[in-house]
């Protein structure tokens, strides 16, 4: 892997749209920095597109680009001042990867629902549960934080790589993706305790925003409403921990 063509000053300035929202929808593309989660790219099914490695790479970094160059993918070279107006971070990874957003799929019968959830920390958290907790399909309705933006992809740790993404979905047209799925709202008070989630074999845990929780209109379509008892100090739960309770719970 000696001698790898540069990266452009054209491509540069194209990968650092893509920490925009709307240079991530005209191109269809998103960024995957960093070793690890590169490392976690190569074993996906993702569709890697290229890949630019730091001219001081590490070892490490250079073993997982080494990986891609085997396959065939592009890979380029490019220097740390370049690397830096690539990254938004404020000590820049040494090793990025162009990925195709990949398109959504059927979802099955562990989902879990998110109604306005748009801190990405919490989006990346809830993301990485849900794969560790085996729920595959993840929905984004209106108002939530991009699945795919840089602080999501970075705080989901790799697991955005192997969950169904579906955003952008209006309340009128969830009902057809989670088809007949029994919906189950965490609800602030009033609901039923938590291990009334055991032995479902499927369901759709929908989860809303510690400001406003999941909308009315919305907790009317859920059959069954969740809440999990805690101190009356605090004035709600945060919504990567309640959804993790929940998907334990239903587990």
């Amino acid at each position: 892997m000696n001698d790898l063509p540069r990266c452009t000053s054209k491509l540069r300035n194209e990968i650092r749209e893509l920490h925009t929202s709307r240079a991530r929808r005209e191109t269809g593309t998103f960024l995957v920095e960093g070793p690890h989660a590169c490392d976690e790219l190569a074993s996906s099914s993702a569709n890697v597109l290229q890949v630019v490695l730091r001219d001081d790479a590490s070892p490490h970094a250079r073993t997982v680009a080494g990986v891609f160059f085997e396959r065939a993918i592009p890979v380029l070279a490019t220097g740390a001042r370049d690397m830096e107006r690539m990254s938004d971070l404020t000590t820049p990874q040494d090793v990025l990867a162009v990925v195709e957003i990949p398109p959504a799929r059927q979802c099955g019968n562990r989902i879990i629902i998110l109604d306005g959830i748009s801190d990405p920390g919490n989006l990346g958290t809830i993301i990485r549960t849900a794969d560790w907790f085996g729920f595959n399909d993840v929905v984004l309705l209106e108002g939530s934080a991009d699945p795919f933006s840089p602080k999501v992809v970075r705080s989901s740790v790799g697991a955005l790589l192997h969950v169904n993404i579906q955003r952008d979905v209006t309340l009128e047209t969830m009902q057809t993706i989670v088809r007949d799925v029994p919906l189950i709202a965490a609800a602030t008070r009033g609901g039923q305790p938590p291990d009334a989630l055991h032995g479902l074999t499927s369901c759709g845990i929908v989860i809303g925003s510690e400001a406003h929780g999941v909308r009315s209109e919305l907790l009317k379509q859920c059959s069954i409403h969740i809440t999990i008892p805690g101190s009356d100090s605090v004035e709600s739960l945060n919504a990567s921990i309640a959804a993790a309770i929940l998907m334990y719970e239903a587990r």
